[in-house]
């Protein structure tokens, strides 16, 4: 019998932070499985009432700790945290503000009229510390993690996460846009040190490896220069087709 090794897809993701690729690296998916998820019981008891006997029944009811979707989901993937803690403010202006414990961290905005569909929200784009380069092509799915707890700022405030699907052959940063209601008033949310900020869904059956490095800030500089191309207004500079 012939035992086939399952081809490798390797991340090389390069930061010019030692403490980031110590404490907050891109990492497998199972990494970030959320606690209150582990101390959930698999089988929970539940009543089910039958009117005909009026007697109660108790029921075992498997829970989300043995959902196969949602294990397989913490199987796929790597996740990319937060890699300090970090306040926002947004006004009722839809202008914002932020505060970092730590450098680097940074929070851009595209010009309103590229996203002129969604009126009522304000743009924020978080730049993570990452140049991440894969020598296939190999697609990522990018959305927000799921199943974090309820404090997660991605999912209250009405901070929504915007997925897309990237290579890291044709660019190599990474970010996360996200969508914020504009708030009736001044409103300021926490994000922590840690947090799930972006899943990375490989559009492979390929085993995916992560490999960390840390460079020198002028090495960074040289490599973060060229991570989207030749130098025009529209990057990148690769022309896609867009018909449907």
């Amino acid at each position: 019998m012939l035992f086939f090794k399952k081809p490798t897809v390797t991340l090389d993701c390069f930061t010019y932070d030692d403490m980031i690729a110590k404490t907050a690296s891109i990492s497998p998916a199972i990494k970030f499985y959320p606690k209150w998820m582990k101390d959930m019981h698999p089988v929970v008891s539940e009543s089910k009432y039958n009117a005909n006997t009026q007697e109660t029944h108790t029921i075992p009811s498997g829970t989300v700790r043995g959902c196969p979707g949602i294990v397989d989901y913490f199987k796929t993937g790597v996740i990319a945290p937060l890699w300090v803690d970090a306040s926002v403010i947004v006004n009722s202006d839809g202008r914002y503000s932020y505060h970092s414990a730590d450098q680097p961290f940074s929070i851009e905005s595209h010009f309103p009229g590229q996203w002129a569909g969604y009126k009522g929200y304000t743009h924020m784009k978080f730049v993570l510390p990452w140049h991440i380069e894969e020598s296939t092509g190999v697609q990522f799915l990018l959305q927000r993690p799921m199943w974090t707890d309820n404090t997660n700022p991605l999912f209250i405030n009405k901070l929504t996460s915007a997925g897309g699907v990237i290579d890291f052959k044709s660019q190599h940063s990474l970010h996360l846009h996200t969508f914020l209601e504009i708030p009736n008033e001044k409103q300021e949310f926490m994000l922590p040190f840690g947090l799930p900020l972006l899943h990375m869904i490989p559009l492979t059956d390929k085993t995916i490896k992560i490999k960390t490095h840390v460079i020198s800030e002028e090495e960074w500089k040289k490599k973060t220069t060229n991570s989207t191309g030749a130098k025009t207004y529209l990057k990148p500079s690769k022309t896609r087709d867009i018909n449907l």
